[in-house]
């Protein structure tokens, strides 16, 4: 074999001041790791000597979270939602996990090891009817109210439909016309009505049709009936066929992409290999 050098190029010149950086931030994070773990060494020697959880860990610079009761979706004993413990989804499920008096591992979480101590186990039991009584009520008067507004709003729009003018049938269930023939948008019907699912209603039912919702907070009926419909003029909103043709473009294009894919993966039969993936594709050490 015969090699020939035909050209030389220097190498490029070193950015001292960024290896700098780059070294002074890998040596921090050694430090920073060594430290760790020489607060976590010292951590268990404390407990091995009979030291409480949280006694050893303060004393040796680890953080302590100690929340009162909570049941395994993250609630107090009066249902309220511990937000401290909302990120912390993994380590709730491994308190369930350990018996009373008893502590975790240390468990990997979120870049970091936390380790989770149980001090006392509170049985399951049915709360005193005395302390449920007035949540129960009042859960139970918003499900039969909303029960009943949404039978009186089907038999509504009944009427509506059977021939019936809507302040006709307004006034004999004792109902307020609030609007008539107010001419809405997309743009402003959100901020008009007060009912999640009734703009999309209104907006997806055909002329004399009705609508009917019922408020957020589950206290009032409402019916609408779409009297006439406006249908945008192309020639005088460009901007907006455009943004619809592109809308359509992009899913008519990943439709015919996600057919084609299918049926090449249907002829074609393809199989996964593990052991080759892991072999090619396998974490460095820094993952």
């Amino acid at each position: 074999m015969v090699v020939r050098v035909e050209s030389v190029q220097a190498a490029p010149p070193v950015d001292v001041a960024a290896l700098r950086t780059q070294l002074r931030d890998a040596i921090a994070l050694d430090h920073a790791a060594d430290m760790l773990n020489d607060a976590i060494g010292a951590f268990e020697d404390a407990r091995s000597s009979g030291a409480g959880m949280a006694e050893a860990a303060r004393a040796h610079g680890l953080s302590v979270l100690t929340t009162p009761p909570i049941t395994a979706d993250g609630r107090t004993q009066q249902g309220q939602v511990l937000e401290a413990l909302t990120p912390l989804a993994a380590p709730t499920t491994a308190a369930f996990e350990t018996v009373e008096g008893e502590a975790t591992d240390f468990l990997p979480f979120d870049g970091g090891d936390v380790m989770v101590s149980v001090d006392r186990v509170i049985p399951a039991s049915v709360r005193p009817l005395e302390d449920v009584r007035e949540p129960l009520s009042a859960g139970w008067v918003n499900r039969e109210r909303g029960r009943r507004l949404q039978a009186k709003g089907a038999e509504i729009a009944a009427a509506v439909r059977g021939g019936r003018p809507l302040a006709e049938v307004a006034r004999a269930n004792n109902m307020r016309m609030v609007a008539s023939s107010e001419q809405v948008t997309r743009q402003t019907i959100g901020e008009q009505i007060p009912a999640r699912a009734m703009p999309a209603q209104i907006f997806q039912a055909r002329q004399g049709e009705t609508a009917v919702d019922i408020t957020a907070d589950g206290s009032q009926l409402l019916v609408a009936v779409v009297e006439q419909i406006n249908r945008a003029n192309p020639q005088e909103a460009p901007e907006l066929v455009e943004q619809v043709r592109t809308a359509d473009q992009r899913v008519l294009t990943n439709a015919l992409a996600e057919t084609v894919f299918g049926e090449i993966a249907r002829q074609m039969r393809p199989t996964r290999n593990q052991r080759v993936l892991d072999r090619n594709f396998a974490p460095s050490a820094a993952e």
